[in-house]
Protein backbone atom coordinates (compact mmCIF):
# COMPACT_ATOMS: atom_id res chain seq x y z
CA UNK A 1 0.00 0.00 0.00
CA UNK A 2 1.04 3.62 -0.40
CA UNK A 3 2.52 5.22 2.71
CA UNK A 4 0.05 8.07 2.19
CA UNK A 5 -2.83 5.63 2.80
CA UNK A 6 -1.79 4.82 6.36
CA UNK A 7 -4.06 5.96 9.22
CA UNK A 8 -3.47 9.61 10.09
CA UNK A 9 -1.98 9.05 13.59
CA UNK A 10 0.64 6.71 12.09
CA UNK A 11 1.45 9.16 9.29
CA UNK A 12 1.93 11.97 11.82
CA UNK A 13 4.18 9.75 13.95
CA UNK A 14 6.26 8.77 10.92
CA UNK A 15 6.67 12.37 9.80
CA UNK A 16 8.19 13.07 13.20
CA UNK A 17 10.30 9.93 13.00
CA UNK A 18 11.82 10.92 9.66
CA UNK A 19 12.52 14.41 11.04
CA UNK A 20 14.35 12.97 14.07
CA UNK A 21 17.73 13.61 12.51
CA UNK A 22 17.09 17.33 12.11
CA UNK A 23 14.85 19.12 14.58
CA UNK A 24 12.58 16.61 16.29
CA UNK A 25 13.38 15.50 19.83
CA UNK A 26 12.23 12.39 21.66
CA UNK A 27 9.91 14.58 23.72
CA UNK A 28 8.22 15.88 20.58
CA UNK A 29 7.91 12.36 19.19
CA UNK A 30 6.34 11.13 22.43
CA UNK A 31 3.61 13.75 22.07
CA UNK A 32 2.36 11.82 19.02
CA UNK A 33 1.59 8.78 21.15
CA UNK A 34 -0.99 7.59 23.60
CA UNK A 35 0.09 8.89 27.01
CA UNK A 36 0.52 5.40 28.45
CA UNK A 37 2.76 4.39 25.55
CA UNK A 38 4.79 7.60 25.63
CA UNK A 39 6.01 6.81 29.15
CA UNK A 40 7.52 3.46 28.21
CA UNK A 41 11.27 3.87 28.76
CA UNK A 42 12.54 1.53 25.99
CA UNK A 43 10.64 3.54 23.37
CA UNK A 44 11.88 6.85 24.76
CA UNK A 45 15.45 5.55 24.70
CA UNK A 46 15.00 4.33 21.12
CA UNK A 47 13.70 7.73 20.02
CA UNK A 48 16.69 9.42 21.67
CA UNK A 49 19.00 7.06 19.79
CA UNK A 50 17.37 8.00 16.49
CA UNK A 51 18.27 11.66 16.96
CA UNK A 52 21.02 12.32 14.44
CA UNK A 53 20.25 9.25 12.31
CA UNK A 54 19.03 9.35 8.73
CA UNK A 55 15.71 7.50 8.40
CA UNK A 56 13.86 6.48 5.25
CA UNK A 57 10.42 4.87 5.02
CA UNK A 58 10.66 1.85 2.72
CA UNK A 59 7.22 0.24 2.62
CA UNK A 60 3.87 0.03 4.39
CA UNK A 61 1.68 -3.03 4.86
CA UNK A 62 -1.88 -2.59 6.11
CA UNK A 63 -2.65 -5.62 8.28
CA UNK A 64 -5.59 -4.13 10.18
CA UNK A 65 -8.13 -6.50 8.62
CA UNK A 66 -6.40 -9.66 9.80
CA UNK A 67 -4.14 -8.57 12.64
CA UNK A 68 -5.36 -5.17 13.84
CA UNK A 69 -2.14 -3.42 12.89
CA UNK A 70 -0.14 -1.65 10.21
CA UNK A 71 3.54 -2.40 9.51
CA UNK A 72 6.08 0.12 8.21
CA UNK A 73 9.63 -0.86 7.28
CA UNK A 74 12.34 1.75 7.80
CA UNK A 75 15.99 2.08 6.83
CA UNK A 76 18.06 3.74 9.56
CA UNK A 77 21.57 4.93 8.63
CA UNK A 78 23.81 5.63 11.61
CA UNK A 79 27.10 7.53 11.48
CA UNK A 80 29.96 6.44 13.69
CA UNK A 81 32.46 8.72 15.44
CA UNK A 82 35.09 8.10 12.75
CA UNK A 83 32.77 8.77 9.83
CA UNK A 84 31.75 5.20 9.10
CA UNK A 85 28.13 4.31 8.45
CA UNK A 86 25.90 1.43 9.45
CA UNK A 87 22.42 0.51 8.28
CA UNK A 88 19.48 -1.26 9.87
CA UNK A 89 16.16 -2.27 8.35
CA UNK A 90 13.39 -2.44 10.95
CA UNK A 91 9.69 -3.29 11.01
CA UNK A 92 7.55 -0.90 13.05
CA UNK A 93 4.20 -2.45 13.99
CA UNK A 94 1.50 0.04 14.94
CA UNK A 95 -1.94 -0.26 16.48
CA UNK A 96 -4.18 2.83 16.61
CA UNK A 97 -6.78 3.33 19.35
CA UNK A 98 -9.01 6.37 19.89
CA UNK A 99 -7.14 8.38 17.28
CA UNK A 100 -3.66 7.86 18.74
CA UNK A 101 -0.87 5.34 18.30
CA UNK A 102 -1.48 2.89 21.16
CA UNK A 103 1.09 0.17 20.36
CA UNK A 104 4.51 0.32 18.73
CA UNK A 105 6.65 -2.80 18.36
CA UNK A 106 10.05 -2.52 16.68
CA UNK A 107 11.87 -5.52 15.22
CA UNK A 108 15.10 -5.41 13.22
CA UNK A 109 14.98 -7.39 10.00
CA UNK A 110 17.58 -9.97 9.00
CA UNK A 111 19.29 -8.61 5.86
CA UNK A 112 18.74 -10.52 2.62
CA UNK A 113 22.09 -11.83 1.38
CA UNK A 114 23.28 -10.38 -1.92
CA UNK A 115 26.54 -9.16 -3.52
CA UNK A 116 27.87 -6.01 -1.80
CA UNK A 117 27.62 -3.95 -5.01
CA UNK A 118 23.91 -4.73 -5.36
CA UNK A 119 23.42 -3.91 -1.68
CA UNK A 120 25.15 -0.55 -2.14
CA UNK A 121 22.96 0.25 -5.13
CA UNK A 122 19.74 -0.50 -3.23
CA UNK A 123 20.87 1.39 -0.16
CA UNK A 124 21.77 4.45 -2.26
CA UNK A 125 18.40 4.23 -4.04
CA UNK A 126 16.54 4.01 -0.73
CA UNK A 127 18.50 7.02 0.55
CA UNK A 128 17.69 8.99 -2.64
CA UNK A 129 21.41 9.22 -3.36
CA UNK A 130 21.77 9.46 -7.15
CA UNK A 131 25.57 9.79 -6.98
CA UNK A 132 25.79 6.73 -4.76
CA UNK A 133 23.70 4.76 -7.24
CA UNK A 134 25.84 5.90 -10.17
CA UNK A 135 29.04 4.88 -8.37
CA UNK A 136 27.97 1.22 -8.50
CA UNK A 137 27.82 1.14 -12.34
CA UNK A 138 30.57 0.47 -14.87
CA UNK A 139 31.28 3.30 -17.31
CA UNK A 140 29.68 1.41 -20.22
CA UNK A 141 26.75 -0.11 -18.29
CA UNK A 142 23.14 0.00 -19.35
CA UNK A 143 19.79 0.08 -17.57
CA UNK A 144 16.57 -1.27 -19.09
CA UNK A 145 13.74 0.11 -16.96
CA UNK A 146 10.54 -1.54 -18.19
CA UNK A 147 11.69 -1.47 -21.84
CA UNK A 148 13.27 2.03 -21.76
CA UNK A 149 17.04 1.81 -22.31
CA UNK A 150 19.75 4.01 -20.79
CA UNK A 151 23.31 3.43 -22.02
CA UNK A 152 26.39 4.80 -20.26
CA UNK A 153 26.89 6.71 -17.04
CA UNK A 154 25.46 10.00 -18.29
CA UNK A 155 22.14 8.45 -19.33
CA UNK A 156 22.03 6.34 -16.16
CA UNK A 157 22.68 9.46 -14.04
CA UNK A 158 19.68 11.16 -15.68
CA UNK A 159 17.54 8.08 -15.09
CA UNK A 160 18.58 7.80 -11.43
CA UNK A 161 17.88 11.49 -10.75
CA UNK A 162 14.58 11.63 -12.63
CA UNK A 163 12.95 8.22 -12.20
CA UNK A 164 14.27 7.07 -8.82
CA UNK A 165 15.13 10.18 -6.79
CA UNK A 166 12.57 12.38 -8.55
CA UNK A 167 9.78 9.92 -7.79
CA UNK A 168 11.18 9.20 -4.31
CA UNK A 169 11.16 5.48 -5.00
CA UNK A 170 12.02 2.94 -2.34
CA UNK A 171 12.79 -0.74 -2.82
CA UNK A 172 11.90 -3.31 -0.17
CA UNK A 173 13.83 -6.52 -0.84
CA UNK A 174 11.68 -9.66 -0.74
CA UNK A 175 14.39 -12.08 -1.84
CA UNK A 176 17.58 -12.34 -3.90
CA UNK A 177 19.19 -15.22 -5.75
CA UNK A 178 22.14 -15.88 -8.02
CA UNK A 179 21.22 -17.64 -11.26
CA UNK A 180 24.27 -18.55 -13.35
CA UNK A 181 25.98 -15.26 -12.53
CA UNK A 182 22.88 -13.08 -12.80
CA UNK A 183 21.62 -11.65 -9.51
CA UNK A 184 17.82 -11.47 -9.41
CA UNK A 185 16.33 -9.31 -6.66
CA UNK A 186 12.57 -9.20 -6.08
CA UNK A 187 11.38 -5.92 -4.53
CA UNK A 188 8.19 -4.13 -3.62
CA UNK A 189 8.20 -0.52 -4.80
CA UNK A 190 6.84 2.58 -3.10
CA UNK A 191 7.06 6.21 -4.14
CA UNK A 192 5.34 9.20 -5.67
CA UNK A 193 3.62 7.73 -8.72
CA UNK A 194 0.07 7.14 -9.90
CA UNK A 195 -1.21 4.02 -8.14
CA UNK A 196 -4.45 3.90 -10.17
CA UNK A 197 -4.89 0.44 -11.67
CA UNK A 198 -1.67 -0.93 -10.17
CA UNK A 199 -1.53 -4.06 -8.01
CA UNK A 200 -0.94 -3.68 -4.28
CA UNK A 201 1.86 -4.27 -3.57
CA UNK A 202 3.77 -3.21 -6.70
CA UNK A 203 6.39 -5.93 -7.24
CA UNK A 204 9.35 -5.69 -9.60
CA UNK A 205 12.22 -8.02 -10.46
CA UNK A 206 15.67 -6.44 -10.79
CA UNK A 207 18.16 -8.42 -12.89
CA UNK A 208 21.79 -7.44 -12.20
CA UNK A 209 24.93 -8.50 -14.04
CA UNK A 210 28.24 -7.62 -12.42
CA UNK A 211 31.85 -7.40 -13.54
CA UNK A 212 34.80 -6.35 -11.36
CA UNK A 213 32.44 -5.28 -8.57
CA UNK A 214 30.49 -2.95 -10.86
CA UNK A 215 27.01 -3.27 -12.35
CA UNK A 216 27.26 -3.74 -16.12
CA UNK A 217 23.55 -4.21 -16.70
CA UNK A 218 20.32 -3.75 -14.78
CA UNK A 219 16.97 -4.85 -16.19
CA UNK A 220 13.82 -3.89 -14.27
CA UNK A 221 10.55 -5.66 -15.03
CA UNK A 222 7.15 -5.73 -13.31
CA UNK A 223 6.32 -9.03 -11.65
CA UNK A 224 2.71 -10.08 -11.15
Amino acid sequence: MSLSNLPLPIRIFLEGLVACGSNTTAKTMASRLDRRLATVKPLAHWLEFLSGCSIRLIRAVDERKRAGEAVVTTLTVTRGPEGGEGETYSDWRFVVHDGRVAVVAIEDRTPVRMPPTVGRFLRAANCLDAEGMLATFASDAFVDDQFSDYWGRSAIADWASRDVVGRRLTFYVVNALDHYGEVIVTVTVNGNFDWLGLPDPVIHALYFRLSSDRIVSLIILPKQ
